[in-house]
């Protein structure tokens, strides 16, 4: 990705190359595969060219992030693949095409290296036409390459190591570690340290909150000083862990996952980030052309179904669609296939790794929702004018039907498992002790990550007290404030206006009696932190039997239905 962003700095200023660079591969793909479906499938497939403008694709055209670049590279590659299983009269052009679509899947490890499952689907149908046994060992030949590869160019370009994907350990460890209720991370650390990891820093939505920015980032400055960061002792503790209690892995994956596919943080990002280049968008006022596409981005059709679980069920639904009329027994059936099915497999890996419920990770999964489903749908149109012979399935059409009804049902049972985290109910008072004002400006779980907090995250009961600027402020009758919260078990923040009118407030909770002063020469705020009552009588969250039953309800009940909805028929003429 660098050496591509400092190519085109030759060309286009700041961040404007990697955008047009993008949209170029984005734009250019689709339009490919649309002139090359076009001759068998019909004009429709000219509708192809439209993706991006669709729900939740529009929303990266214009953004410089790794999982737009990742989407376009992956579009781009699923062109060539089909491009490259067409007959063509040269077999050099096929084998250029073959070698081309390759290397661009290949390309796709290197945008982000997670992404190497998902392209397993798109390998196997780029080499699709030597059959099963040969296109296996080319797709595996090409993995195996990857890491090699990888590691040459790291050398070669004499590449830092920052260890990004220890981020995904500390962010489990430390899930962990809030539902089993003690410190699991490696290394030294003080009783107040190891009472926060459980209290205090665990949040579903991000691991920010531990990062080196964020309000807990002595987690991650101090597995950098003991030297734990990017070394085999937190890879093993953190497998150790997973081993040791996989009721609380599971019970830490699915509330993160579930919020990543229904409501996902910064779906549109609409604002101009600072770079160095001083690059942004004419804002003050926007162009008509801006306007619009904000217009757009932040509608309620964008918004609604611009989400992962929607691009889910498109999926889901193409899916069933080629196995039930057999069109994975045809060229573009296949390549619809290997489309959905790596957007799937793409967007399962961030259900076992997964450190935000960030829409941009599941960016690719909704350009191959669309353009998966779109082809399917076109070669279902064309064969209800001709039909499908029927012929016994070979080992790699059965191979397919198979792997695509586990995939759909695992997929399925992690959207409709209903599970969310065991909440803690607390209700805390805060009472003036004197005649002058207390002010109240903010109430907050400490774990939430500062960009995302809302100035009162609880049910504010304010008998007389006022509310005026975003502030509640007491009034002279001495009522209590009353602050309700139901959610997680961690520290509680509550700011308080200071100043030389400000006076003393009692804080109470279940038995428990603060008194403070906020009193000062000067006008500011304070901070008090609240941290949770003793839980030892609350549960752990664990998989008793009823959930056991339920879990296997689901799965057993997404496979009965799908299996039944896939099964083959064949396609009649109209």
């Amino acid at each position: 990705m660098t050496l591509i962003w400092r190519a085109l700095l030759f060309f286009f200023p700041g961040p404007v190359g990697f955008i047009v660079f993008d949209n170029l591969l984005f734009w250019g793909g689709l339009a490919a595969l649309a002139v090359a479906i076009r001759p068998k499938l019909g004009r429709g497939a000219l509708a192809l060219v439209a993706i991006p403008l669709l729900p939740g694709t529009f929303n990266y055209l214009g953004h410089v992030v790794i999982d737009a670049m990742l989407a376009a590279v992956l579009v781009t590659a699923s062109s060539l693949a089909y491009l490259a299983r067409r007959e063509h009269a040269n077999p050099g052009t096929r084998l250029a095409l073959q070698i081309s679509a390759n290397a661009v899947i290949a390309l796709g490890f290197f945008v982000r290296l997670n992404a190497v499952f998902c392209l397993v689907p798109l390998l196997l149908f780029a080499n699709g036409r030597h059959g099963l046994k040969r296109a296996t060992l080319l797709s595996f030949a090409v993995l195996s390459l990857l890491p090699v590869l990888y590691s040459v160019q790291n050398i070669a370009l004499d590449v830092k190591r920052s260890h990004p994907g220890d981020s995904i350990k500390a962010y489990q460890l430390l899930a962990i570690s809030y539902h089993e209720r003690k410190n699991l991370f490696p290394g030294t650390w003080t009783s107040e340290q190891s009472r926060q990891i459980v209290e205090s820093c665990y949040s579903p939505i991000q691991w920010d909150t531990a990062a080196s920015w964020g309000q807990c980032r002595f987690i991650s400055d101090t597995l950098h000083l003991q030297g734990i960061w990017g070394t085999s002792r937190l890879t093993h503790a953190w497998i150790r862990t997973i081993l040791e209690h996989p009721a609380s892995y599971f019970v830490m994956l699915v509330p993160t996952f579930k919020k990543s596919t229904f409501d996902p943080n910064s779906r549109p990002m609409l604002y101009n980030a600072a770079n160095p280049w001083g690059w942004a968008v004419p804002d003050s006022p926007p162009r008509p052309a801006t306007q619009l596409a904000r217009a757009y981005a932040t509608s309620e059709v964008n918004d609604r179904l611009g989400r992962p679980w929607f691009f889910t069920s498109l999926s889901i639904i193409g899916l069933i669609l080629a196995l039930r009329y057999r069109l994975h027994t045809t060229t573009e059936g296949q390549f619809g296939v290997a489309v959905l099915l790596s957007g799937l497999v793409y967007l399962v890996t961030f259900f076992f790794f997964n450190v935000s419920a960030e829409f941009r990770y599941f960016y690719w999964s909704g350009f191959s929702a669309y353009c998966g489903l779109g082809v399917i749908l076109l070669a279902y149109r064309y064969h209800r004018r001709n039909p499908i012979p029927m012929a016994k399935p070979s080992q790699a059409h059965t191979w397919i039907h198979q792997g695509s009804l586990l995939l759909a049902t695992f997929v399925t049972s992690l959207h409709l498992l209903p599970f969310a985290i065991l909440p803690s109910k607390r209700l805390v008072s805060l009472t003036p002790l004197d005649q002058k004002v207390v002010g109240v400006s903010s109430v907050a779980l400490h774990s939430t990550p500062v960009w995302m907090r809302k100035p009162f995250e609880a049910e504010i009961s304010a008998m007389t007290w006022s509310y005026v600027d975003g502030v509640y402020r007491s009034a002279p009758r001495l009522s209590p404030l009353l602050i309700q919260t139901n959610t997680l078990h961690q520290d509680l923040i509550v700011h308080f206006e200071t100043g030389p009118d400000r006076g003393w407030v009692a804080i109470d909770e279940a038995g428990r009696h603060l008194e403070i002063d906020t009193h000062a020469p000067e006008a500011g705020s304070m901070a008090v932190l609240l941290s949770p009552l003793d839980r030892s009588d609350q549960r752990k969250q664990r998989f008793n039997r009823e959930s056991v039953l339920l879990t296997i309800l689901v799965l057993a009940g997404a496979w009965l239905v799908i299996r039944k909805l896939a099964r083959p028929r064949g396609l009649l003429p109209t």
